[in-house]
Parts: C-alpha cells; structure tokens; sequence
C-alpha cells in the first residue's frame, strides 16, 4: 500500500487506484448513497499505468476535493478485491 496523496484525516474522501501484475488500473471511488450508506464504484477501470486518461481523472478528482486521500494498492485480482468490498465498508 502506498499513500499517494494524504488529505484530510478526520474528514477526506478516499480513491482507491488499484494496480495488477499486469499493470493495469482501476480506480474506485466511495460514493454516498444519500441514505447513510456508501459503496464503492469504479471510475476508470483497466487502463495501463501512465494512460492519459487515468492521470486526469486523478488530477481532476485532487482538483475537486483537496482533502482526497488517493490511496495505491499492488493487487493480484482487482475484480475478487472490488467484489469483497462491501463487506469492508
């Protein structure tokens, strides 16, 4: 696990970018329900590391919150980690 970029620590929002031994990426968002639940949901997903598109998608998302936690974790299965996550949230 590697903290990219540390925001807030009691109120940040958090993107996960997630690698594979491949080396493509997925990054994932927390979103709010509005009902006091969350989940996470993909916002790019399978591109290689340096992709244009996924340097902007984070620029754009730091741009928007400045208190974002951008957190990278090597996965070996990306699909079976996101699958798992709601019994993590």
């Amino acid at each position: 696990m590697t903290v990219l970029t540390k925001g807030e620590a009691s109120g940040g929002s958090v993107i996960l970018v997630l690698r594979d031994r491949a080396g493509l990426t997925t990054v994932l968002s927390r979103t709010n329900l509005g009902d006091g639940r969350s989940e996470w949901r993909e916002i790019v997903g399978n591109l290689p590391e340096r992709d244009p598109k996924l340097l902007e998608t984070l620029e754009k998302q730091r741009r928007y919150d400045p208190d974002l936690w951008v957190v990278e974790l090597d996965i070996a299965d990306p699909a079976q980690f996101i699958a798992d996550l709601p019994s993590l949230s």
